[in-house]
C-alpha cells in the first residue's frame, strides 16, 4: 500500500483519500485494505468516504480472514460497525444465497471461525455485541476453532447485558464453550446469579450437560463452594446431584474432597440419597474426605446420621476409610476414636489399619503420631500377615533393606544418611507398644 494512502487512513486525512483512485487496488503485505486500516484506527469520516467510493471492500477479507467488521467490532467501534451495516444494508440480497447483504457480512467468519460478534464478546464491547445480535437474531452463532460461542465468550467475560441481549433477541443462539464447557458452566464458576437464572430461564436443559470431563455445572459449584448456586441448580434439576464424573465423583465426592461442608449440607438435605453413591474406585464421600485430609468434611459426617453407614464401608481394595487415613497418614483424630469404627477390619490385602500405620516404609512425618492415637483408640494389629510382613511390623525394614541401603549411600560417598524415629530400627519387641522403645 503506497505509505501516502496508509497514513491518511491511520490519520483519518479524507482529503488526501479523496485525492486517490483505485483504492480497491491498494493493500498491506496481509492483505489489509484501507478500509481495514480506517476501521483500525477508528476514522469513520474515512470509513464512510472509501465505503461511497468502493463498496466492494466491504465483505473484503485479509489474510486472517478478517472483515472490516471483523476490525471494528474487535476495536469496539460502534460507530463504525453502524456505518458498515448500513453500506451493506443498501446492497439488499446477495444473488446466489437471497440472504441480506447484512445477514451475509455478519455470518463472515475468519480462520479461527470467529463472527464479528465473537469478536466483540470476547473483548468486551457490550453496545457493539447489542447491534450485531440485533441484526441478525436469527443466526445460531456456532462455536469457534476453540468451541467458543459468542454467549459463552460474554458470560465468561461478565458481560451481563450483551447475555441478556442474546439470550433475548436470538431466536436459538448456541451455547458451547471450550474443554466440553457451556454458558452455564462459565456462569457457575463466575458465581453470577443473574446470569446464572437467564440461561436457566432459556436453557434448563444445560444442567445436565457435561464438559469433556463429565464435570456438570453442579459439580463446578460444589467444587467452588458457591452454594447459592448449588442450591440454585438443585431446585432446577435434583438429578444433577447423582450425576457421576468421568472418575464417577458426585458433586457431594468434589465438595467432601475439598473440605466444603457448606456445599456438603446443601447437596444432602436436598438430595439425601446422594450419600450413598461411590465413585469409580468404590468410594463414598467419606473415603474421599479423609484421602485428602478433609478433617472438616470428616467432621461433618460423623456427625449426621445420614452418614453412619458409610463409616467402615470398603472401596474396591477393601479398604475402609479408616485404612486410607493410615495409609496417607492423615491425622483425623475425630475418625480415629469413634466408636462405631472397626479397628479390626481387613482390607483385601489381609491388613488393618493398624498392620498399614506400623509399616513404616509407606509413609514418614505422621506415622507415629498415626499409629499411636490408633493404639490407644484399641486398634489392633492383624494375624493375617505373612513372615516378611511380620518382619516389617516389628522391625520396620528387612535387613537386607537396609544393608542394601547403606551400599548405596557408600557408592555415594561422601553423603549423609538421615534416620526419621531411630524405633524404626531399635525398636523393642514382642511388647504390647508396637514400634516403642
Amino acid at each position: 500500500m503506497d505509505r501516502k494512502l496508509f497514513k491518511a487512513a491511520m490519520d483519518g486525512h479524507v482529503h488526501i483519500l479523496k485525492q486517490c483512485n483505485q483504492l480497491e487496488c491498494q493493500s498491506t503485505p496481509t492483505s489489509n485494505t484501507v478500509l481495514h486500516i480506517a476501521s483500525l484506527y477508528g476514522r469513520s469520516q474515512c470509513v464512510e468516504h472509501v465505503l461511497s467510493t468502493c463498496t466492494a471492500l466491504l465483505k473484503t477479507v485479509n489474510k486472517k480472514g478478517e472483515t472490516p467488521l471483523h476490525i471494528a467490532a474487535k476495536k469496539g467501534y460502534a460507530d463504525i460497525v453502524v456505518a458498515l451495516i448500513e453500506c451493506a444494508r443498501t446492497q439488499g440480497n446477495d444473488m446466489e444465497s437471497g440472504v441480506g447483504v447484512v445477514e451475509e457480512m455478519v455470518r463472515m467468519v475468519n480462520e479461527e471461525k470467529d463472527t464479528a460478534l465473537h469478536m466483540a464478546a470476547r473483548n468486551g464491547w457490550v453496545k457493539v455485541g447489542e447491534l450485531l445480535v440485533r441484526e441478525d437474531p436469527e443466526f445460531e452463532y456456532y462455536g469457534n476453532r476453540a468451541g467458543e460461542s459468542p454467549l459463552y465468550l460474554a458470560v465468561e467475560g461478565g458481560l451481563r447485558e450483551l447475555v441478556f441481549v442474546i439470550l433475548d433477541k436470538g431466536s436459538s443462539p448456541a451455547h458451547g464453550g471450550p474443554m466440553g464447557r457451556t454458558a452455564l458452566h462459565a456462569a457457575v464458576i463466575r458465581n453470577d446469579k443473574g446470569m446464572t437464572l437467564k440461561i436457566l430461564e432459556k436453557k434448563k436443559f444445560l444442567t445436565e450437560i457435561a464438559d469433556e470431563d463429565g464435570w456438570t455445572p453442579l459439580h463446578y459449584a460444589a467444587h467452588f463452594n458457591h452454594v447459592k448456586m448449588v442450591r440454585l441448580l438443585l431446585r432446577q434439576e435434583k438429578s444433577a446431584a447423582y450425576t457421576p464424573n468421568k472418575e464417577g465423583k458426585t458433586a457431594l465426592h468434589i465438595a467432601a474432597s475439598r473440605g466444603h461442608t457448606e456445599s456438603m449440607q446443601e447437596l444432602v438435605s436436598q438430595c439425601p440419597d446422594c450419600c450413598e453413591l461411590v465413585d469409580g474406585r468404590g468410594q463414598n464421600a467419606l473415603h474421599v474426605a479423609v484421602e485428602n485430609n478433609e478433617a472438616g468434611s470428616v467432621g461433618l459426617m460423623l456427625k449426621n446420621p445420614l452418614f453412619g453407614s458409610l463409616i467402615n464401608e470398603k472401596d474396591v481394595n477393601g479398604n475402609t476409610p479408616l485404612h486410607l487415613l493410615a495409609t496417607w497418614g492423615c491425622y483425623i483424630r475425630s475418625l480415629i476414636i469413634d466408636p462405631r469404627v472397626d479397628k479390626s477390619a481387613y482390607n483385601a490385602e489381609n491388613l488393618t489399619a493398624l498392620d498399614i500405620a506400623t509399616c513404616t516404609h509407606q509413609f514418614s512425618t505422621l506415622k507415629s503420631l498415626v499409629r499411636r492415637e490408633l493404639a490407644l483408640a484399641g486398634a489392633k494389629g492383624g494375624l493375617r500377615k505373612r513372615n516378611l510382613e511380620f518382619s516389617l511390623m516389628f522391625v520396620g525394614v528387612a535387613a537386607s533393606r537396609v544393608k542394601d541401603f547403606f551400599a548405596s549411600a557408600r557408592s555415594f560417598a561422601p553423603s549423609i544418611i538421615f534416620i526419621d524415629e531411630i524405633d524404626a530400627i531399635g525398636s523393642k519387641r514382642g511388647g504390647p507398644d508396637i514400634g516403642g522403645v
